[in-house]
């Protein structure tokens, strides 16, 4: 992002324009990880679809449309479902045996 970023820059782009392009491809690439994040969470029998909420969540945030006096609670209950999801796929265990999305996937190495 720092070599798009310098490149944009030397164009004579608006900064703010290139912090909202660098800022949305982070975005972008970070929501890559809700394909792992779901299977980890099928794994816990909880829904697949609720890995998808930290990133909806961070587009306002990300984008500054949230206005100034909700932004510290919108920042708290942002980090709350973070830590949430980051809990229940990197920490717990997954459920033993078949839940109702399938089989518990054994990865041996």
């Amino acid at each position: 992002m720092i070599p798009l970023s310098s490149l944009l820059s030397f164009l004579n782009f608006d900064k703010s324009i290139v912090e909202k392009l660098v800022t949305f491809l982070v975005l972008l690439i970070s929501a890559l990880s809700i394909f792992p994040d779901s299977k980890r969470l099928h794994d816990r029998s909880i829904n697949g679809l609720y890995a998808i909420i930290p990133y909806i969540v961070a587009i306002p945030l990300q984008f500054h449309f949230v206005p100034d006096f909700l932004l510290q609670a919108y920042i708290i209950c942002t980090w709350g479902i973070k830590a949430y999801i980051f809990v229940n796929t990197g920490i717990l265990k997954g459920d033993e045996g078949a839940n109702k999305y399938g089989e518990l996937d054994n990865f041996k190495s």
